[in-house]
């Protein structure tokens, strides 16, 4: 399961809504590498 933290989602939207949406990107990209492929798109389950 991929977990953000509460205060980066928190201090993220304070900035606005585009920085808001980078830390899930982010966070994406960083589990998953800059790609998705067959082999880590179990990680995008909805737990």
């Amino acid at each position: 399961m991929i977990e953000i933290k509460d205060s980066d989602l928190q201090r993220a939207a304070l900035e606005g809504m585009d920085k808001f949406i980078q830390v899930f990107t982010d966070t994406y990209k960083e589990v998953l590498g800059e790609e998705g492929s067959a082999e880590n798109m179990h990680l995008l389950t909805g737990e």
